[in-house]
């Protein structure tokens, strides 16, 4: 459910919140028929919700309910014109739109918001990234260790532009470096 990957966004209202939450537990039990019926019903009580008409979507989708899927999907656009939830990308996924050049910048900006805090370890010990360190290795055998320190003191970075994470900056060699892991 690719809902999973995306904060949970209150409606404002426990009863909705609560049949929401059912919704996604009878999801992951495979039920979506039934899990769409959840959704519908806590929209119902919180009808501007943009999240909610999203997982409606998702479990129309999954359903087999096209056409109620994209009703929903073009709900959120209309609560959300940013589209911080990816609607227009499920649309295009289903055929009711066009596929877009580009992601909505709002969805990517909170794709990588939300996965952020898991891109280091993701990145360093799941797909063995090791630039930064390889780049330092090399450094240190063009650069005299004597000339490092002014190095230092003029905060040259070898960040990875990127990202510009902790991940992939130079955290040996005597180069400076941000709040990598590996350190």
């Amino acid at each position: 459910m690719s809902s999973k990957t995306l904060v949970f966004v209150s409606s404002g209202d426990v009863v909705a919140d609560r049949r929401y939450e059912y919704g996604v537990m009878l999801r992951e039990a495979g039920d979506e028929a039934a899990a769409a019926d959840l959704f519908a019903q806590a929209l119902e009580i919180a009808p501007d919700w943009a999240a909610g008409w999203f997982a409606l979507g998702e479990a129309r989708v999954a359903a087999g309910d096209r056409a109620g899927a994209a009703e929903a999907f073009r709900q959120v656009l209309r609560l959300d014109p940013a589209d911080r939830f990816g609607a227009m990308l499920k649309l295009a996924l289903i055929g009711e739109v066009a596929t877009p050049d580009v992601a909505p910048p709002a969805y990517v900006r909170d794709l990588f918001d939300q996965y952020a805090a898991r891109f280091d370890v993701a990145l360093v010990e799941r797909l063995n990234y090791s630039v930064p360190w390889t780049i330092a290795e090399r450094l240190e055998t063009l650069v005299p260790a004597e000339t490092r320190h002014p190095l230092r003191r003029r905060s040259i970075s070898l960040r990875h532009r990127p990202c510009r994470r902790g991940a992939c900056a130079a955290g040996s060699a005597g180069f400076p470096a941000s709040t990598c892991h590996r350190q």
